[in-house]
């Protein structure tokens, strides 16, 4: 029996199509837990049940537009509001300048890698477009890098709810141990990375 909450992601994607997918994914992108992969798979799956126009392809491409769309929300609001904002409160959770160089730094040197790995953990890809903005990292390799990230992770999705559609009896042993396996590892890369740049001295 699937949470409550996936309940309510189901019922909204089969009672309003496209546009739940496309609403849940921005969301989603803004910090706000609404269970991603859930949601593109189980509309992969509604495709192939009948019950949901079009293809993984389609579903993929409505998914790829929420996450740019989460994403230039909260970057826009990295890069025009949120330096003033930490130099005037940031002493109140402990950001200090010399942070905020660190992370300038970081995503310098390592922001399209960062921002490309962050589209595969959970939470994390509705955050990364902050600091990013903050960073002033530029626009083009901000968005490129989520576009690729976007599109590995969301159509790799809608095929895989298509093929669990197809084969039910496996569906509770992917959703529960495969999607992990992959993300795990992933958000050590990005850990490790996190913390490499942070502990560099700049030079």
């Amino acid at each position: 029996m699937l949470p409550n909450s996936h309940d309510l992601a189901a019922k909204l994607i089969h009672d309003v199509g496209y546009l739940g997918v496309y609403a849940l994914v921005a969301i989603g992108n803004l910090g706000i837990p609404t269970g991603i992969e859930f949601v593109i798979v189980t509309a992969g799956a509604l495709t192939t049940l009948g019950k949901l126009p079009g293809n993984a392809f389609t579903v993929g491409t409505v998914a790829v537009v929420g996450e740019l769309s989460g994403a230039a929300v909260m970057y826009s609001a990295g890069y025009f509001g949120g330096r003033r904002f930490i130099a005037r409160y940031g002493h109140v959770v402990g950001v200090t300048k010399t942070s905020l160089e660190r992370v300038e730094h970081f995503f310098d040197h390592y922001g399209r890698y960062a921002v490309f790995l962050a589209r595969f953990v959970p939470f994390v890809r509705g955050l990364d477009g902050l600091p990013a903005g903050v960073a002033k990292m530029h626009p083009l390799k901000f968005f490129g890098a989520t576009l690729a990230g976007s599109s590995l992770f969301c159509y790799s999705l809608a095929v895989l709810g298509v093929r669990l559609a197809k084969q039910p009896t496996l569906a509770a042993g992917i959703e529960r141990y495969a999607l992990w396996a992959l993300l795990i590892p992933l958000g050590v890369i990005v850990v490790v990375l996190v913390r490499r740049a942070v502990a560099r001295p700049r030079s």
